[in-house]
């Protein structure tokens, strides 16, 4: 089965229709808490973020729906009938689309937060627009996120 789902790092210009927010406190989730499944947030609006990233557009049947990934601080707590899990305790919770662009997001933004600095002289990272990628703009040295592909066999 094909994913739905159309990667990017340009943002649209105009606020999207729909939107799913991945934001992260550590590798931890912000779920809308549903019973006995969860939902992603629609915006990032109540919280100050430390970093985010346009992951692309996800095609539903119904619209697009725009994807971003963010990092909160570590002392953000969560609003009323939310709460930060982790992706694991999400596997029966959230949709397989959802939980496949969550494991994206969270290393995205792991690689965000951990290459801050060029990693051959020590001077701080670029992120370049018009790729998923950040340059030293001393030496030259260009960075990439490692994007891990998981799959469980029996």
């Amino acid at each position: 089965m094909k994913l739905p789902f159309i990667p990017s790092v340009t943002s649209p210009t105009e606020t999207p229709d729909a939107a799913f927010w991945f934001i992260f406190r550590g590798s931890d989730l912000l779920v809308v808490e549903n019973g006995e499944t969860a939902e992603l947030p629609a915006s990032s609006e109540d919280f100050t973020l430390l970093r985010q990233h346009y992951l692309g557009k996800l095609e539903e049947e119904t619209a697009d729906i725009h994807c971003y990934a963010a990092e909160v601080d570590r002392e953000t707590q969560p609003p009323t009938g939310m709460q930060f899990v982790g992706l694991r305790q999400l596997f029966t919770r959230l949709s397989n689309n959802y939980l496949w662009l969550a494991g994206r997001a969270v290393q995205i933004i792991d690689w965000d937060r951990t290459h801050q600095f060029c990693s051959r002289c020590a001077t701080p990272n670029e992120i370049l627009d018009y790729e998923r990628a950040k340059k030293c703009p001393n030496c030259g040295l260009t960075t990439y996120p490692r994007i891990s592909p998981a799959i469980i066999v029996r």
